[in-house]
């Protein structure tokens, strides 16, 4: 039967107007090929050309006639082709179609009633989309034509009926890394791509500036989850808002950004974080990634279950060809004893032997790479068609030079057609039986007399380790499209956890993706937990994501009754920035109840955004500023250990007297130091100013940087990783202090204990001197007096208010009123209720529940895709570590000039050398 379409270098949209009008079946097709893809987002089509197809018929349309097309274009030449389809009115970046099976022509006539004219784009051999992995079909299919040699009786027919040509259907399985042994020749060819476009699906309404994904919901509302929730639409906020006029160093430039040390300053002992163990070693081992996170049953096989895999056959039902039944039976028998023997073979041997039987082409493919990679032969397929696979080394012979005194080498010659006295003998034939789908090993050659070793760059490896990791911890990029049934399974296994995911929304609506934004975690057991332990504080912190793709680990992070970490509520956000932080506390806000009047505490690093943010959400919060970071600044200034010293000692100070000794001895040592800290408001750093609302007295931030340390293993992976990482790491903690806790007695915890026992060593030095009421006056030695209301837990030395245990005064007053009769009890009895031992167990009664793997999360309704954020890469190796103030050590030698003043010999001027000077010489 003759075809009706027509093809056309040009286009004439008049001539067939009427024609399309009255025919609705008949569509007109241009077809881009020649070119390639550039990559997401943006994508565009460049360097190929169009042809126009004319009269296309839907009703008998196929890939084969799309082939047919091609072969009239000119493509004479067989080659592997991926077609794909634009879906009217969308762009490239997600509006590309497979057209590669019967279910992707059945996708395509879909449109056909809404349009007659379709784009289709043309790749040539390798393709770099993964339309043909979101293709409704089971597999994916290459279209490739057969030579025109293997079978010449269908050449001839097309000839003659106008048939197309038979095609040869070749699966393939790039939808799967996991599937496909490791080639690294593959490596060195093919660059890696991590550009994938996403699949079209129907527009799911406007949105606004960021979703509400994922609000807080108890069980009984999972099932009736609807993920479209409308967020409130913001701008973003100044990313470099610094302290008041205090010149802070931005969280690039911090000490403290990543893991700094405190060990500069003394911390007393009631401040000493004691954190467990969490051992996080076996978090990496006992994972496999590439299979956890996605649907990957098909994965290479490990080496001694190679056999299994290539689906070898039961030899007694093969069928015979021949009529005479004694020699099927005798040759039967003897393919029964050549595969018994055998089977007896080392399972780590990934080889072949004669009559070995294969259920598909694909298995013999795999082990024929698996065995070049095992023998490090250079193994390449030199027939491969519907009946026979064969495959040959191309290693070549080492020769010795007769200098050496030994002649050219005796080349062993191989069976078969083309055989080359200088190549490697090593040969496998495959071919396929004629009434079964069955392959069989015809002859195999294992004699390798090659060079048995493989040239390979440092980029080559590189490339290699990359696939592998990638096979491991799984994709990047792929791991935000699973973030929606990661928080439904946290919701389901935590009822009341707190999940948000907010997305930016593209400009396009009909668009079928989003981009990440933001993600909150905040598990329901974390809240009861913090809100157990009775304390009114909380570090934030944030810490550099260092995979990929940008983005800040936000902390919230409280002190439990032990003194140890606490950690509370985490977010991945794009940036420290205003918004981003007043996002992060509006969520914390509500999960702990706090309104714009309570009086919470909080203790940061001043990083970028935050002292805003904090100001407007909890405007009557305490805000303390970390001592180190404000140290850090004052170097950039004022070095010396003295200088140092002084700032402790101004921010230690527990009253106003003793502070404002302190800084006028400042003042002393220099005028300029004294007004730049001034500036600094005392409130937010000075113990003299600080309320004892939060019962500690803490002046850095370090329990917020020991939780960040143990996380830094787990900030360098895949999003999904990195948040299994931080919940695990979490879970085991809350195990583990639960294992202290249970070695535990007395009536406080084991920290509170030791600061108390100091304590009471220091009372003994005291005498107490009653005044008749509830007052006493407590004199020690070095003129040390101090006034106690016992009624009202008040010390003029004001420890007992700032951290909640009876100071040194307290403590000999209790003493003294116990020895007088009065039924006041021990000194435990004054401690305040944070530091209990049965708080500290309420704390950790609430556990956080196991979640399954990721195949049997719960599936989000929402159909459209999460994107990654835009990243640019810069060049050259990723930066893991922090970025070091100008007055550390870096190699334990030499201290760096970085951050000096140089001072002229030729002016005596500051800021530049002899050489760049432009003043006069001295006389």
């Amino acid at each position: 039967m003759g075809t009706l379409w027509e093809v056309r270098s040009y286009d004439d949209r008049e001539e067939f107007k009427d024609v399309y009008d009255a025919y609705p079946a008949l569509v007109k097709l241009q077809i881009h090929h020649g070119g390639r893809f550039t990559k997401f987002p943006g994508r565009q089509y460049v360097k190929g050309k169009t042809h126009y197809v004319e009269l296309v018929d839907t009703d008998t349309f196929s890939v084969h006639e799309l082939e047919d097309m091609m072969h009239e274009v000119g493509y004479k030449t067989p080659r592997p082709t991926y077609y794909h389809f634009l879906v009217p009115g969308k762009d490239l970046d997600c509006g590309l179609h497979a057209l590669g099976s019967d279910q992707d022509i059945r996708e395509f006539l879909k449109f056909v009633p809404k349009c007659n004219v379709f784009d289709i784009y043309i790749e040539h051999w390798v393709s770099k989309l993964n339309t043909y992995d979101l293709s409704p079909g089971v597999s994916n299919v290459v279209i490739e034509q057969l030579p025109d040699e293997v079978q010449p009786e269908l050449v001839k027919k097309k000839k003659v009926s106008k048939r197309p040509k038979p095609l040869l259907l070749e699966w393939s399985v790039d939808d799967d890394v996991g599937k496909q042994p490791l080639d690294v020749d593959d490596v060195g060819k093919q660059p890696l791509d991590i550009d994938k476009p996403v699949s079209s699906v129907d527009d799911v309404g406007k949105q606004p500036m960021y979703t509400n994904e994922f609000p807080g919901i108890d069980k009984s509302m999972l099932d009736n989850f609807n993920p479209f929730e409308d967020g409130e639409a913001d701008g973003e906020g100044d990313g470099n808002v610094d302290g008041e006029g205090d010149g802070n160093v931005d969280g690039e430039g911090d000490a403290g950004s990543d893991g700094g040390s405190d060990s500069d300053f003394e911390v007393e002992l009631h401040n000493t974080v004691d954190e467990v163990d969490v051992d996080m070693a076996t978090f990496f081992e006992n994972t496999d990634y590439e299979a956890e996170w996605f649907d990957k049953s098909n994965k290479p096989t490990e080496a001694g279950n190679v056999a299994g895999d290539v689906d070898a056959v039961d030899m007694d039902n093969i069928d015979s060809n021949t009529d005479d039944e004694d020699l099927e039976a005798e040759r039967k028998a003897l393919l029964r004893k050549l595969r018994k023997s055998k089977a007896a073979v080392d399972e780590d041997n990934l080889s072949f032997y004669v009559g070995q039987v294969f259920g598909s082409k694909e298995g013999i493919k795999r082990l024929i790479d698996l065995h070049g990679i095992q023998t490090r032969g250079q193994l390449h397929v030199i027939r491969n068609d519907t009946t026979r696979i064969r495959a040959v080394c191309r290693g070549s012979i080492p020769e010795m030079n007769k200098e050496h005194g030994v002649g050219s080498s005796t080349s062993v010659g191989s069976k078969g057609k083309g055989s080359d006295s200088g190549s490697c003998p090593w040969l496998l034939h495959v071919s396929k039986g004629k009434h079964d789908a069955t392959w069989m090993v015809k002859t195999f050659e294992d004699t390798h007399k090659c060079l048995q070793s493989m040239k390979m760059s440092h980029m080559k490896a590189f490339r290699a380790k990359t696939m592998a990791l990638d096979q491991i911890r799984g994709s990047y990029a792929e791991q935000y499209n699973h973030l929606r049934d990661y928080a439904l399974e946290l919701q389901r296994t935590n009822p009341g956890t707190t999940v948000k995911l907010d997305v930016e929304v593209s400009t396009d609506l009909s668009s079928d993706s989003r981009k990440f934004k933001r993600l909150y975690i905040c598990f329901e057991a974390l809240k009861k937990g913090f809100k157990a332990g009775k304390r009114d504080f909380l570090g934030l912190d944030g810490a550099f994501m260092k995979g990929p793709y940008p983005g800040q680990i936000l902390t919230a992070v409280g002190i439990d009754s032990n003194n140890g970490t606490y950690p509370l509520a985490w977010a991945i956000v794009e940036a420290e920035t205003i918004n981003a932080w007043t996002w992060f506390l509006e969520l914390l806000g509500d999960d702990l109840d706090l309104t714009t009047r309570s009086n919470f505490t909080f203790i940061s690093d001043r990083q970028k955004g935050i002292i805003p943010a904090i100001a407007k959400v909890f405007p009557s919060a305490e805000h303390r500023f970390c001592i180190r970071h404000i140290q850090e600044n004052m170097k950039l200034t004022w070095r010396g250990k003295e200088f140092q010293v002084q700032l402790w000692k101004c921010a230690a100070a527990a009253t106003v007297p003793e502070f404002q000794e302190a800084m006028n001895e400042l003042k002393s040592m220099s005028v300029q130091c004294h007004d730049w800290l001034k500036q600094i408001p005392p409130h937010h750093w000075s113990r003299a100013h600080f309320t004892g609302r939060s019962h500690t007295d803490c002046l850095l931030n370090n329990f917020c940087e020991v939780f960040n340390k143990q996380l830094t293993e787990g900030r360098d992976k895949p999003i999904l990783t990195a948040l299994e990482y931080i919940r695990q790491y979490v879970m085991k903690r809350i195990g583990n202090v639960n294992k202290a806790i249970q070695k535990a007695d007395g009536p406080l915890t084991p920290t509170a204990t030791k600061v108390l026992n100091s304590i009471k060593e220091e009372a003994m030095k005291y005498d107490v001197i009653w005044n008749g009421d509830s007052s006493y006056q407590v004199n020690g030695p070095w003129r040390d007096k101090a006034k106690v209301d016992i009624n009202q837990k008040y010390c003029s030395c004001r420890g007992w208010e700032l951290i909640g245990i009876p100071c040194k005064h307290a403590v000999a007053v209790i003493w003294n009123m116990a020895s007088n009769g009065a039924d006041v009890g021990i000194p435990e009895v004054w401690v305040d209720e944070v530091y209990w031992l049965d708080t500290w167990k309420k704390m950790y009664s609430f556990c956080l529940e196991p979640i399954n793997g990721p195949k049997m999360w719960p599936k989000s309704a929402c159909p459209t895709k999460i994107l990654p954020p835009t990243h640019h890469k810069p060049v050259g190796r990723p930066k893991k570590k922090r970025v070091k103030s100008v007055t550390e050590i870096t190699d334990g030698k030499r201290l760096k000039r970085s951050g000096k003043t140089v001072r002229c010999v030729k002016c005596g001027q500051q800021g530049h050398n002899k050489r760049t000077c432009k003043g006069q010489a001295p006389n």
